[in-house]
């Protein structure tokens, strides 16, 4: 993630909070819960930023 844009999960309407103190964190586009952010195992995972991320209104 050197020089591409950081993609903040929160801002983004895919985002969920699941109340799982293991994995807290979730993607409903690529049905992922995490401990990490899931635009960071989105990226680990295809070296690619996130291609789903739509913001927030």
């Amino acid at each position: 993630m050197n020089n591409t844009p950081r993609i903040i999960c929160v801002r983004c309407v895919h985002y969920v909070v699941t109340w799982i103190p293991a994995t807290p964190h979730g993607c409903r586009q690529y049905e992922i819960r995490t401990h990490l952010m899931p635009s960071i195992v989105v990226y680990m995972a295809s070296g690619k930023p996130c291609q789903a991320y739509t913001p927030k209104r």
